[in-house]
């Protein structure tokens, strides 16, 4: 993760600044760049979604999509 916030810092997608509560912190946002890029990542996103589902059924796609969602919320700090 450290590496990627650094890449995307050099590119200019993020800008970081001390938290001002927490002097061991540092608080990452998406810069002016980062934020003009958002829809074209979405869109791009949404793509490479539809390609990867095209060959599966509605109903295949509904029990992966269902099945990830269990993944994700199992990995998540709220759990499922």
């Amino acid at each position: 993760m450290t590496a990627t916030l650094r890449r995307m810092e050099r590119d200019g997608l993020i800008a970081r600044r001390a938290d001002p509560a927490d002097g061991r912190s540092t608080l990452v946002a998406l810069s002016a760049r980062g934020r003009a890029l958002v829809p074209a990542v979405v869109r791009a996103t949404e793509e490479v979604n539809a390609m990867a589902l095209a060959p599966l059924s509605a109903e295949e796609r509904e029990h992966y999509l269902g099945t990830l969602a269990k993944i994700i919320a199992a990995l998540s700090a709220d759990g499922p």
